[in-house]
């Protein structure tokens, strides 16, 4: 068992997120260097952390526990939203406590976060029928989300419905790019089943290449952002980057 494992299980909800910076606080003492960067806590480390079963290479950063997909959200968001003062109100759906934190410190942005379940979350709301107004954000962040709700065209319409005109969507999912279509079946109901075809206990499909026209088809105008659009070799490399990793960026410029 690992350690969010066991504070998640033994320590009380509301507590779990400062004792995930306490924890990582410690951690980074024994990885000081400069040898490498993260974008999320805006530090530098002699390496990043091995993690996973089988342990993967060095991918997690020792100061904020933040992986690829969110370094390069956090370049992302640097390099197309972050660059003047004008304010940004911005929707977080299942916030990871990196980026959470990163966006706090940002003096423009407006932040709300929201999940069923997340402590990290500041409101408790259900993104397939969201309590907020329309045209309320200029930018939604939805990482690893929609693949764990059966009804995942509500909630793109949701997140749609809430955007702004103009305003953005930032989505990643995991995706099977050899799949044609999505592969999803209600039949496929158990957690042991889920695992077995969906790769997840608690996912309930698996995106293909039919993602961009599902987003598509709630209103958005979408585009792929990849590694190697934002960074070049040495960033992907001081960063450890996937120069793979794509995120979709999905804009609202049409009333719906």
């Amino acid at each position: 068992m690992n350690f969010k494992s066991i504070i998640k299980n033994k320590i009380p909800p509301r507590w779990f997120p400062n004792i995930l910076r306490i924890y990582f606080g410690f951690r980074s003492v024994f990885y000081g260097g400069n040898k490498v960067q993260c974008p999320c806590c805006e530090r530098s480390y002699r390496n990043f952390v091995d993690f996973g079963d089988p342990r993967e290479i060095a991918v997690a950063c020792p100061g904020c526990g933040s992986f690829s997909r969110q370094r390069l959200l956090t370049l992302i968001l640097k390099s197309k939203f972050l660059t003047s003062n004008r304010i940004l109100s911005v929707l977080h759906i299942a916030p990871e406590l990196c980026i959470s934190d990163f966006l706090k410190r940002q003096a423009q942005v407006k932040y709300k976060s929201i999940d069923l379940q997340s402590p990290q979350a500041e409101e408790r709301m259900d993104l397939t029928d969201l309590h907020l107004s329309e045209g309320q954000f200029d930018l939604v962040i939805c990482f690893h989300v929609l693949e764990h709700i059966v009804e995942d065209q509500k909630a793109m319409s949701e997140i749609c419905r809430v955007l702004k005109k103009g305003g953005a969507a930032l989505i990643q999912v995991p995706q099977n790019k050899s799949l044609v279509r999505s592969f999803e079946d209600p039949n496929i109901s158990t957690p042991e089943l889920r695992k077995k075809h969906f790769g997840q206990e608690d996912h309930v499909r698996i995106y293909g290449q039919d993602f961009k026209s599902r987003l598509e088809s709630a209103g958005l105008d979408v585009s792929l952002l990849a590694t190697k659009d934002i960074c070049d070799r040495e960033m992907i490399h001081r960063q450890n980057l996937l120069e793979d990793e794509t995120i979709h960026l999905c804009i609202k410029a049409r009333e719906v």
